[in-house]
């Protein structure tokens, strides 16, 4: 595409949403042009945001992750499932207790929340098979297993 031609399809544009994997890095390597193109944009003050399906790490190791390779991103432009779930969760259940299986680097991302421990939510499946509230955002299969089958016997309207 032209010049001309990319100027015009960006024209109205007032921010960008880039895909880490494949967009800005390839197994783990920034891809040609990356570095610079994330510079201009930060240069200009022109908004965007990576996001990335990885939701092992907090966004602040993802961004020392991409440093690495010469790939200035500060944590707050990263987004990931994680990140998003918790920025969720802090909004639509403020206060309450969450059950959260990740990695324990990604769960810093719900800091400032309660969060049960495994033992406190070994406790909570008959208070939960009551709570209307109840949604199941992501689960690890082995715990899994031993929540969901004590929550449908009890009441057949939680959603799973």
């Amino acid at each position: 595409m032209a010049q001309n031609g990319l100027r015009t399809a960006l024209r109205g544009v007032r921010g960008f949403v880039l895909d880490a994997d494949g967009v800005i890095v390839l197994r783990g390597q920034p891809l040609p042009g990356a570095v610079d193109a994330l510079r201009t944009l930060q240069d200009r003050g022109i908004p965007f945001r990576v996001v990335t399906n990885f939701s092992q790490l907090h966004r602040a190791t993802l961004a020392g992750w991409f440093g690495k390779g010469g790939l200035t991103i500060d944590p707050g432009r990263i987004i990931t499932g994680t990140s998003a779930t918790a920025a969720y969760t802090a909004t639509a259940h403020p206060g309450r207790p969450l059950f959260v299986l990740a990695a324990e680097d990604a769960r810093r991302e719900f800091e400032g929340q309660h969060l049960l421990a495994a033992e406190e939510a070994d406790a909570a499946p008959e208070r939960l098979g009551r709570d209307r509230d109840l949604r199941l955002l992501g689960a690890a299969p082995d715990r899994e297993e031993r929540l969901l089958p004590r929550l449908e016997p009890r009441d057949p309207g939680v959603e799973r």
